[in-house]
C-alpha cells in the first residue's frame, strides 16, 4: 500500500497520509479502506466501520507481508 506510513510510538497510532490536508483527510481515509477491503475480499462497510487505529493496524500487517514476500521472492 504504498504512500501511507504508520508509525506507532507509545501504543499510539500516529499516521501521516502524503498530501493530505484536513479537508481531504476523509476522502483519503476512504480511500485507504477501499484498498485495504481489495487487497482482503473484506466489507468495504465493515472497514469504514472501524476505528482508525484498527484500520491502520491492518495497513501495517499489509506492508509488513508484503515486505515478506519480496524478501523471500529476492526482490
Amino acid at each position: 500500500m504504498e504512500g501511507y506510513a504508520v508509525n506507532i510510538i507509545k501504543n499510539h497510532h500516529l499516521f501521516f497520509i502524503l498530501g493530505a490536508s484536513e479537508d481531504d483527510l476523509a476522502k483519503k481515509l476512504r480511500k485507504i479502506a477501499i484498498q485495504v477491503a481489495m487487497r482482503t475480499n473484506s466489507s468495504i462497510e465493515y472497514l469504514l466501520n472501524l476505528p482508525i487505529n484498527d484500520l491502520f493496524e491492518l495497513v501495517e500487517d499489509i506492508n509488513e507481508i508484503d515486505q515478506a514476500r519480496k524478501e523471500a521472492n529476492g526482490q
